[in-house]
């Protein structure tokens, strides 16, 4: 559906976007997001340890190499420092924080972890299905593939008015959900989500600073402004050579499917 009124600056040269713009009506009793746990929002990680469930395993070496029953305790491993993880196969029932930034080479293969960290840097080449919890950004090089459930995050008190970016790299593909939030927002929207050329999201990204788009989401985008960079300069509300677009897939695919309990993920219908 073609928008009208204000929504006419979401498109160039009177082409819109694939999407629909909602009525008014359809927002109104919105769900807001869920609150998350505090410790998220700061990501103080002497903080998220001490809130982890009382019987896990905490490992200062390196990962476990190998998957981890979900019967066992979770076994988390904790690093200080910049860290570069090389090689491996680490799945199953693992949390893997560290202060500072965390890098991760095409090498490793992941599949259902969480990983919490200061800034997470995916090599070119990177696969896996995991969670990733950063304060700062979160960055992936060129064609990675994220399977679902995966999930980016940044969801920030921004008490220091610090900036925070989440970027997805040329070719690469995420099937879930990207959360680039500023619980106190400030004027300066810098808060950011760049979807790079030609890369793909089957799923949501809710963002309340600036999304450029320059690649295809089959699902929802939620977001203060979007950004638009051409040889000509740098455009706010206008949208070029991307898709988002709605799909039968699996609706399950759709909300914050971040945190989970034994009833039901919990889910973002729509934001306000």
């Amino acid at each position: 559906k073609v928008p009208g009124g204000r929504f006419e600056k979401t498109t160039l040269n009177k082409v819109p976007f694939t999407g629909t713009v909602p009525g008014s009506s359809m927002i109104d009793n919105a769900d807001r997001i869920p609150e998350l746990p505090d410790y998220l929002s700061r990501l103080k990680f002497e903080e998220i340890i001490s809130q982890l469930p009382p019987d896990f395993i905490m490992n200062n070496g390196e990962p476990f190499d190998g998957y981890r029953s979900f019967a066992e305790p979770c076994l988390v491993t904790y690093f200080s420092g910049n860290t570069l993880i090389e090689k491996g196969t680490i799945s199953g029932n693992q949390i893997i924080i560290c202060n500072g930034i965390l890098a991760l080479s095409e090498k490793v293969q992941m599949k259902d972890i969480i990983v919490i960290a200061q800034s997470i840097l995916f090599e070119n080449n990177f696969e896996g299905s995991l969670q990733s919890f950063a304060r700062d950004s979160i960055i992936t090089g060129d064609n990675c593939s994220f399977n679902y459930p995966s999930a980016f995050v940044i969801y920030s008190e921004n008490n220091d008015n610090s900036p925070a970016k989440i970027s997805l790299g040329t070719y690469s593909k995420l099937s879930g959900t990207i959360l680039c939030w500023s619980i106190r927002p400030t004027i300066r929207n810098h808060f950011i989500t760049v979807l790079s050329e030609k890369s793909r999201i089957d799923g949501n990204i809710f963002c309340n600073g600036y999304t450029e788009m320059n690649g295809v989401v089959e699902g929802h985008v939620i977001t203060r402004n979007t950004l638009l960079h051409l040889a000509g300069g740098t455009h706010e509300n206008t949208l070029f050579n991307c898709t988002i677009a709605e799909t039968e897939k699996n609706n399950e695919q759709y909300g914050l499917n971040l945190l989970s309990d034994t009833k039901k993920m919990k889910k973002v219908k729509m934001l306000k």
